[in-house]
């Protein structure tokens, strides 16, 4: 008996809210076309309707994320001194450059000195190559910039570099 109830009052709700509805559009449509008065009506409508909905939160690893990145180069030191790319990435933390430098590389330096293909480096370091790029996509062109001109330059990928993959035939016309 309840649920009869409330659906007749939601009922009553929804009827009484298209009969506003259309009491409203008629009042406003006196003297111009029904139908073009009837689609701008219910434009702005909609588009008041979408201007006041909560803006979506985009994740981090999103290429709509339009914050600041950074763009970095790990690279090994060997016994002679030769300094050698491990490898090139990004990172969008907000505390990307602080005294004692951003997560992300550091997090990144710690397995990758553990790595038994960068053992004969006795070090591992980080420098940040470009800072406050705006947006993560921006941030990943500059990435496949750098691991293609790596690329092109010694005919290997760095290291450790699983990804982006460099730009195909850049050279050829």
């Amino acid at each position: 008996m309840n649920k009869v109830l409330n659906l007749k009052i939601i009922f009553i709700i929804i009827f009484a809210v298209i009969i506003s509805f259309f009491t409203f559009i008629k009042l406003n449509v006196e003297t111009v076309d029904t139908t073009q008065n009837f689609v701008e009506i219910t434009t702005d409508l909609i588009d008041n309707f979408s201007k006041s909905e909560t803006k979506t939160k985009v994740h981090g690893n999103s290429d709509k994320n339009k914050k600041l990145h950074i763009v970095y180069e790990i690279y090994g030191i060997d016994a002679w001194e030769e300094k050698t790319t491990i490898k090139f990435g990004i990172s969008g933390r907000k505390n990307y450059k602080r005294k004692k430098g951003n997560p992300r590389p550091n997090l990144q330096l710690k397995s990758i000195s553990k790595n038994p293909l960068c053992e004969h480096f006795y070090k591992v370091e980080y420098k940040i190559l470009n800072e406050k790029v705006q947006g993560r996509e921006a941030t990943k062109i500059l990435e496949k910039k750098y691991v293609t001109e790596y690329y092109y330059k010694y005919n290997r990928m760095p290291l450790l570099q699983k990804l982006p993959l460099p730009e195909e035939d850049l050279f050829n016309f």
